[in-house]
């Protein structure tokens, strides 16, 4: 392994092993700076796609680990917005349930149930009923069309 890919296996562990702390810490800075990290990774991002589209023949020996190297990133940044998320909910949980006789608080527990499965949905395709919905509903009015075109079809016989 090359010393590039040595370096950047490195962070990427560093990353997944400390990103919550690393991400609680960068959140914390200014928005200027913030937003230009944000800036910086975009533009490395672009930088990497041109290289892939480029030289596709000598990307192609390191896709595995640049997809697994991505793949722990995408998961590090879901954990912290997941339990972001989800410290939330619990904050305002605990002043709804003081109310747990009414139904305003347990409507708004499904509905934090629902966005949560949804968010995690992101991450686990199995869970992802927002992308349910709407091929059911897809399906649904393909059925419709062709019943449609049937019907038109055999009053024009």
């Amino acid at each position: 392994m090359s010393i590039q890919g040595k370096i950047g296996a490195v962070t990427v562990g560093l990353f997944v092993l400390f990103g919550d702390k690393i991400l609680a810490w960068y959140i914390g800075l200014p928005w200027q700076v913030t937003w230009s990290g944000v800036g910086v990774v975009g533009v490395f991002i672009i930088v990497l796609k041109i290289l892939i589209r480029k030289w596709p023949s000598k990307i192609r020996a390191h896709r595995e680990a640049l997809r697994k190297g991505l793949d722990d990133i995408r998961f590090a940044l879901f954990s912290f917005v997941f339990v972001g998320v989800s410290d939330v909910f619990y904050k305002l949980d605990l002043f709804l349930f003081s109310f747990y006789t009414y139904p305003g608080p347990w409507l708004m527990l499904g509905v934090q149930v629902f966005f949560l499965v949804n968010l995690a949905g992101l991450q686990y395709d199995q869970l992802n009923l927002g992308a349910k919905m709407v091929d059911g509903s897809l399906v649904a009015v393909r059925k419709l069309i062709r019943r449609y075109r049937q019907r038109c079809s055999e009053r024009g016989q």
